[in-house]
């Protein structure tokens, strides 16, 4: 009794994990990044020579029919970003650490379509604009600015004004890294200067096609060097892949635990049953039905299915806690799959229960009584 009853608690403990891991997946899956990830392709610009005419492959790029727009940067979603110290405007008593980036003006809004809450977009209009920066949302509300528009930010001496920043607008808070982390305050800098990434936004159509029409430009502007590219949305999807490869694991370890449970439950109803068939033998002769008797085997292994699921719970949700705890955006923690893992078990229990005791109440009570 206490094995089966051990398997089963483990049982129903794994699908309950199981789902909770499915249910935080497909949260970041569908969670809002505050910029738009699909059809965006990050082209690496992995040497000086490449970087040093990375406006002239923009350009060439940007042309192609294929192409919606096209932008340089520094660095795309789903990898790490550098900080740097900065004294604000108003809080030159310490250095702030702020992390940045650096783009251009087609960055934002038309590749990767984020959103401005405040002030406006760089441009090549105002050359005062390699000084400007954008911040994000988080960061204004670190430094408690009601009007960021027009302030400073100042990276050594505080007194040098062409060593200061100025703040042209802020962008609505995006997760760069994973959802593992949360989002830090962030600075947008304007550069066109030696990017590491040109990221296109393409057109719906056949993505091969696209694909061969984009290499082949590469190859006519760099026929020396490989067209090294990635999707962004892949990108940011591959740091979960051990969050993934747990969910499979899981799944299989459920089913085989299943199966384990299900076998010692057959095993145990059939060892009982032997045991009972004089018993079972004289209530049918005195008239009990096979109802009353598979009703009377069952309650037994209902029961301890049902402790069973009672153990399972408490550890299955503080282990899915502290799993959580790894993801600074998460789920709320569901009761519906630690219902969902009881119902399984006891369905499977169910039908094993009301398979044998059937079997064994169905019997010739003439044979039972005859049982040595």
């Amino acid at each position: 009794d206490l094995l089966v009853f051990i398997q089963f608690a483990i049982s129903s403990s794994l699908i309950s994990c199981t789902f909770i891991i499915y249910s935080q997946l497909n949260y970041i899956q569908e969670k809002k990044l505050g910029f738009e990830t699909e059809n965006l392709i990050a082209i690496f610009l992995r040497n000086e020579e490449i970087r040093s005419k990375a406006q002239q492959i923009k350009d060439e790029f940007r042309n192609l029919a294929v192409v919606e727009s096209s932008s340089l940067a520094s660095s795309i979603p789903g990898m790490s970003l550098n900080g740097s110290s900065y004294f604000p405007e108003g809080m030159e008593e310490e250095a702030w650490l702020i992390y940045e980036f650096q783009v251009d003006e087609d960055f934002i809004d038309k590749t990767f379509q984020m959103k401005i809450l405040e002030g406006r977009n760089f441009s090549s209009e105002f050359p005062t604009d390699t000084s400007a920066v954008l911040i994000n949302e988080t960061l204004k509300k670190s430094l408690k600015w009601q009007n960021p528009i027009g302030k400073t930010f100042s990276s050594g001496n505080i007194e040098d004004a062409e060593n200061k920043l100025h703040v042209i607008g802020v962008v609505d808070d995006f997760h760069f890294r994973s959802l593992h982390q949360k989002i830090e305050p962030t600075m947008i800098r304007f550069s066109r200067e030696k990017p590491g990434f040109l990221i296109l936004r393409i057109k719906g159509g056949s993505l091969d096609k696209t694909i061969e029409i984009l290499e082949m430009t590469w190859n006519r502007l760099n026929p020396e060097l490989p067209f090294d590219y990635e999707f962004v949305n892949e990108s940011f999807t591959s740091l979960y892949n051990s969050e993934r490869r747990l969910s499979r694991l899981f799944t299989y370890l459920s089913i085989f635990a299943i199966f384990i449970a299900s076998l010692g439950l057959i095993g145990l109803i059939s060892f009982t049953a032997e045991q009972r068939t004089k018993e079972i033998g004289i209530r049918k002769v005195m008239g009990a039905s096979v109802f009353s008797i598979t009703k009377l085997l069952s309650s037994e292994y209902l029961r301890l299915i049902v402790f069973a699921n009672g153990l399972a719970w408490p550890v299955s949700y503080k282990l899915m806690i502290l799993w959580l705890e790894n993801f600074s955006y998460r789920i709320k923690m569901p009761l519906w799959p630690f219902l969902l893992g009881a119902m399984a078990t006891l369905i499977i229990s169910l039908i094993i229960i009301n398979a044998q005791t059937l079997k064994i109440a169905s019997q010739n009570p003439v044979k039972s009584l005859r049982y040595e």
